[in-house]
């Protein structure tokens, strides 16, 4: 059959007659699935369903618009309809009232979904589709005592997802910052940690059940996506965080091994109450980290309901893990810097080894008490990257990473591990400016000074904060002019903050040639415990002046330290 009169041919049975109006219904159906289905919350696979119906079922329509013909005395094969009379085959013209009328149903839609999508939020390209922010559980328990039960669940649930390679999990101290908000405004809260999608949920326990309850919301539309209800026996809890996460990962379509699925459904431990004990210990040793003036008293308590904990389940591994790692924040922290202490950690690491030696979880516990307990870089670097395999958003490992990098001198692998840093944990003040000095070390200034105004943005009662954006202007452009000005506004604010600044004011002090301020500053800067941070090398004559200068401000012994993110080198004490 020659080509033009394959044509022919197509178009005398009708085939482009049925092609055409196929194709604009198709087309409809596809916008109605994508527009509306989301208001009734109907699962993604519903959409998935319908794209794929009307694909397959094109082809199948031209096969049988070539073989038969639709007349007013039915069905017909094309050769017998051929044979009817003119006034018994279908009007000619009907597909074109067809195709236009469903051609403006399909325009609307398409416009009214891209109106009031654009209307409702309007997320930046770049959020990643799988990424997620597990938010604060409300505690809707009658004892309230049980505030810590609703944490926990919502930070083991978070944990099981952050399991997950093929996701993006916000970091427990970004989403932390939303608890108790009377009213939250999810599009702001999404845009803000650069996610897609926020869970949502509540956690009442009395007696010996639970009742759990969460919902999955899409902040690019601000849609419910998903929604479950779970009341069973205390001793399901672990269970219910399991099938959570795992209804999550499906629903966002994420890519699960059998491994890190094995992990989500593992029982931590099979005493309650010793999960209690642990999950009361995480909760103290949190608030000791955003609030510095407890840690000192909250650590030792942890310590205390860990002992506890690991009494009652000795086979209860992140209790030893975490119990290590709370050891070493002692130790780190000046608690307690003896060698007891370090022997109290290593012997926590020792038991976690003997009960799961390849956990993610004892490689991180074991790197963090190489690095802060030994100051073993190499070897804390090495259990890192084992615990990354198993721990793939665990901020930890990857804060950890970029530090031991900017200090052996990986410029670029500390600048990749510090960014992931601000990217798993956007509003923790501590990962922006380490990220913020490395760009400062490797002289990226603009963008060292993009991350020092979002620090004083998220703490603008931080007076060192508001003094960031000057020190870069002066490091990078010798311009002492604006820091000068900064310091003079914010000790002219009162004793307590001109001791906040005063290591800087020292600092350019010294760089003005005015020794009697600098001596001065020294003796402002003398906290309680009576310990002063000089932010400086010391060698050679360097180290002679400022130790003069200490002197002369009050202080006696002097010995070194190293600490991030910044090289803090010498402690002073009165």
């Amino acid at each position: 059959m020659k080509i033009d009169n394959f044509f022919a041919e197509l178009k005398r049975r009708n085939v482009y007659k049925v092609a055409i109006p196929y194709a604009v219904v198709g087309w409809l159906l596809v916008q109605i699935a994508t527009q509306v289905f989301p208001f009734f919350e109907i699962p993604n696979w519903g959409v998935r369903l319908v794209v794929l119906t009307v694909v397959t079922g094109f082809p199948v329509a031209l096969a049988l618009a070539w073989a038969f013909e639709l007349t007013p005395a039915g069905i017909k094969r094309t050769e017998m309809a051929d044979a009817l009379p003119l006034n018994e085959r279908r009007h000619p013209h009907a597909w074109i009232y067809v195709a236009l009328v469903c051609g403006a149903v399909s325009a609307t839609l398409f416009f009214l979904g891209r109106y009031t999508a654009r209307n409702k939020t309007d997320l930046p390209n770049d959020i990643a589709n799988k990424s997620i922010a597990v938010l604060p559980f409300e505690n809707f328990s009658e004892d309230q005592a049980f505030a810590f039960f609703a944490d926990g669940v919502q930070d083991e649930i978070l944990t099981d997802l952050a399991k997950i390679a093929d996701l993006k999990v916000i970091s427990r101290t970004s989403v932390m910052q939303y608890k108790n908000k009377l009213k939250r405004k999810l599009p702001e809260i999404a845009q803000a940690l650069k996610v897609a999608h926020v869970l949502e949920g509540s956690v009442q326990r009395s007696a010996n059940r639970v009742r759990v309850s969460a919902q999955l919301i899409d902040a690019r539309n601000d849609t419910h996506i998903w929604a479950e209800k779970y009341d069973r026996d205390l001793s399901d809890v672990f269970a219910i965080q399991s099938e959570i996460a795992q209804a999550i990962a499906d629903q966002l379509q994420a890519k699960i091994s059998p491994k890190e699925k094995s992990a989500i459904n593992e029982r931590p431990t099979s005493d309650i109450a010793a999960h209690d004990l642990y999950l009361r210990a995480k909760e103290l040793i949190f608030k000791g980290e955003v609030a510095p003036s407890r840690q000192k008293e909250n650590l030792f308590q942890a310590v205390e309901l860990l002992d506890q904990a690991i009494a009652r389940d000795p086979t209860f591994l992140l209790a030893h893990c975490q119990l290590a790692s709370t050891h070493d924040l002692i130790y780190f922290f000046n608690y307690d810097h003896t060698e007891n202490r370090l022997k109290l950690a290593e012997a926590s690491i020792e038991n976690a080894v003997r009960l799961q030696p390849d956990a993610g979880e004892t490689h991180l516990a074991r790197a963090i008490h190489l690095y802060w307990g030994h100051l073993d870089f190499n070897r804390a670097r090495d259990e890192l990257i084992k615990a990354q395999h198993s721990l793939p958003n665990d901020v930890q490992i990857d804060k950890f990473l970029g530090l031991i990098d900017q200090r052996q001198g990986r410029w670029d692998d500390a600048v990749r591990n510090l960014e992931r840093v601000v990217e798993l944990d956007p509003q923790n003040v501590d990962g922006i400016g380490n990220l913020a000095q490395i760009y400062f070390n490797v002289r990226k200034y603009d963008a060292a000074i993009a991350m020092f105004d979002r620090i004083a943005a998220l703490d603008p009662g931080n007076p060192a904060a508001r003094t960031y954006r000057a020190s870069v202007q002066f490091s990078a452009r010798a311009e002492m002019a604006p820091l000068r000005a900064a310091l003079n506004t914010i000790e002219a604010e009162g004793p307590a903050a001109a001791a906040d600044v005063a290591p800087l004011a020292f600092e350019l002090a010294r760089d003005e040639r005015d020794p009697v301020a600098a001596a001065r500053h020294t003796r402002k800067s003398i906290a309680a415990d009576g310990v002063w941070i000089i932010v400086e090398p010391l060698t050679g004559a360097g180290a002679q002046r400022l130790r003069a200068l200490a002197t002369e401000g009050g202080f006696t012994r002097f010995r070194r330290v190293t600490a991030a993110p910044f090289n803090l080198v010498l402690e002073a004490r009165g």
